[in-house]
């Protein structure tokens, strides 16, 4: 059977949809890249955003008119409450992904498959089909603990349930076996894994790194609220040559009193002072966060707050989102601000936010270091990435994939650097 697996959303998303791959394949079908062949699509969905929300409800009408047999699966499908949307086609829960080879014979058949499961699928334990042939994606736990009251990830996924360490030790030493260059785990938060183990992040880093072979872990976005309470033990982590110097820590807000509205857990001065530990550690480490602009309760007050934090901590990337409400979340019964205030709000932190970007990709300016390519891009130029996780833009003859390069630093953009390459080293 031919089948096409059409992906929105994160890394955990990805993910899944290379497992997916792995275990089809495994059952003897064929995966193609285009729909015109496909017998069978499926369309992996992600609910975090409602513009992603209705491109994917587009396409997948769309391709409902064509006549093609569709399986729904992913965070829309998980929330019931989307499931009118789908208008009838099949659908499979997150934790049913595991049976995908069999649900694909159904469908083809012409059956109608709409099936969930309680019982938590260990991600760890599948055959995967890898995008990237030196990245391994690994997700570590499914859900998470904090109750934010904007977010439908959390009605999709529900609690953290931390998957098996060994079985997360095992792919990882496997994935390294096959010329993996870089491991990243990644999950809804990477803060609560272990929460339910009695182990934390810092202690599942250290092991990974004690695996024998040259490559590098990335660590998948971490909430303040977890982080501060083993930062210690994190950075020790981090200490590892092995370990990015990358911190994907979202704040969401400036204002101590939207924060409480949007239950997060912790204060603006608490990812301050994360932040500053981290520095002081690791002085050209990365800092990414993510800020919801416009949300309900947000005043011009609590917006400068919000301004202010940015100016004060500099991160080197900011994820903006514009806040909508997203239906079965207690923001979504909040009286929501007018649309033109979130219009201006976003637009003023978008232009400061490219500025600080692009203060802190200057200071790379003249930098010269090792980088891995891990990436290659359609027009043939290729990605690097140094110790802290920056993009490095290269064009060179002879790269290939799984490259450590010296390299130099030449200019920087906003989203990136460019660089050329010095000599090769391995």
């Amino acid at each position: 059977m031919k089948v096409l697996i059409k992906t929105w959303g994160c890394a955990a998303s990805q993910s899944d949809s290379e497992i997916m791959a792995g275990l089809l394949a495994r059952a003897g079908h064929e995966l193609v890249k285009d729909e015109t062949s496909a017998d069978v699509i499926i369309a992996n969905t992600c609910t975090v955003k409602h513009r992603v929300e209705i491109d994917e409800l587009k396409e997948i009408e769309k391709l409902k008119q064509k006549g093609k047999k569709i399986i729904a699966t992913g965070c829309l499908v998980q929330d019931k409450q989307h499931l009118n949307k789908l208008n009838g086609i099949s659908y499979i829960g997150l934790n049913s992904e595991g049976e995908i080879a069999k649900y694909v014979d159904e469908v083809a058949r012409g059956e109608v498959v709409q099936v969930f499961s309680d019982k938590k699928l260990d991600r760890a334990a599948l055959p995967r089909i890898r995008k990237n042939p030196v990245v391994e994606t690994i997700q570590i736990l499914q859900g998470c603990m904090s109750n934010c009251t904007f977010c439908a990830t959390k009605l999709a996924k529900g609690n953290t349930y931390s998957f098996s360490e060994a079985r997360i030790l095992a792919q990882a030493e496997s994935a390294v076996r096959d010329g993996c260059k870089e491991i990243w785990l990644t999950s809804q938060d990477n803060g609560t894994y272990g929460i339910d183990r009695g182990t934390n992040i810092a202690n599942l880093l250290g092991k990974i790194c004690a695996i024998h072979g040259k490559f590098f872990v990335r660590n998948g976005m971490a909430n303040p609220q977890w982080i501060k309470m083993f930062q210690k033990e994190l950075i020790a982590a981090y200490k590892n040559e092995k370990v990015f110097k990358f911190l994907h820590i979202p704040v969401q807000s400036g204002s101590d009193r939207v924060l409480k509205d949007m239950r997060r857990g912790h204060s603006a001065k608490d990812f301050k002072k994360i932040v500053e530990a981290f520095r002081e550690v690791f002085p050209k480490i990365t800092i990414a966060t993510d800020i919801i602009c416009g949300f309900p309760s947000e005043t011009e007050k609590d917006f400068e707050k919000t301004l202010k934090l940015i100016k004060e901590t500099k991160p080197d990337m900011i994820n903006i989102s514009q806040f909508w409400p997203r239906p079965g979340t207690n923001a979504a019964e909040m009286k929501q601000l007018r649309g033109d205030v979130k219009k201006a709000r976003s637009r003023q932190l978008t232009k400061l936010c490219d500025e600080i970007t692009m203060e802190q990709n200057k200071k790379w300016i003249g930098w010269q270091g090792q980088a891995l390519v891990d990436e290659k891009n359609d027009d043939g130029t290729f990605v690097a990435r140094n110790a802290s996780y920056k993009p490095i833009l290269l064009k060179a003859e002879g790269l290939k994939l799984g490259d450590i390069r010296n390299v130099k630093i030449i200019s920087a953009k906003e989203k990136y650097l460019i660089g050329i390459v010095q000599l090769l080293l391995e």
